[in-house]
């Protein structure tokens, strides 16, 4: 399939390591909240420092929630160190598509402010900010049926989803999107020498 091909009403396009490359950034933030918060000092991994990795550093929830609210406080120091996936990002302008959709479950503040430092506000016609309701609800479902709902009148035949996470790719087929409009966009992990 190409695709460039006619009948691409819509593009869902996740955020985070898909469109733009956050995860260096992202722990940069959190290395400087979990430090100035309980004093620890974390180290650089190859993956995506989340909550779930906070809960291995530290049980108390109310902590926790301290936490993340500071690294996103942080994180706007850190936007530099945040890439454009320039290759999708020629895609996305080359497609027939009526309609490109952010999907993300990123904080929209912090998610925002990074479409501004890199200039790309306006390549959305819609952005959409889910909290995942549970580990197997799909976001992608989740906001197709907010635009049928609106009477946007796109099938979920006619939509690519472009998505770095094998679990969101999973929940997406499960949940009928298209196999073959469905494309995982390899994760780039920066080493330090690339970043600093």
């Amino acid at each position: 399939m190409s695709l460039l091909d006619n009948d691409i009403y819509a593009v869902f396009i996740d955020f985070d390591d898909t469109l733009i490359h956050t995860s260096y950034a992202n722990y940069l933030a959190y290395k400087k909240a979990v430090y100035d918060i309980l004093g620890i000092n974390i180290t650089y991994i190859d993956e995506r420092f989340t909550h779930l990795a906070l809960l291995e550093i530290e049980k108390d929830i109310n902590k926790v929630k301290n936490i993340i609210n500071c690294k996103n406080k942080y994180y706007n120091k850190y936007l530099k160190y945040t890439y454009i996936n320039n290759n999708l990002l020629d895609v996305l302008k080359n497609l027939n598509a009526d309609k490109i959709i952010l999907v993300t479950n990123g904080n929209k503040d912090r998610v925002d402010k990074t479409l501004k430092y890199h200039n790309l506000q306006s390549l959305f016609y819609k952005q959409f900010y889910i909290k995942p309701t549970n580990s197997y609800s799909s976001k992608y479902l989740d906001v197709f049926n907010n635009i049928t709902e609106n009477n946007l009148n796109i099938s979920i035949e006619n939509i690519i989803i472009f998505e770095n996470s094998d679990l969101e790719i999973l929940k997406a087929i499960n949940s009928g999107f298209k196999t073959d409009k469905i494309f995982k966009i390899p994760l780039k992990i920066y080493t330090k020498k690339e970043i600093i």
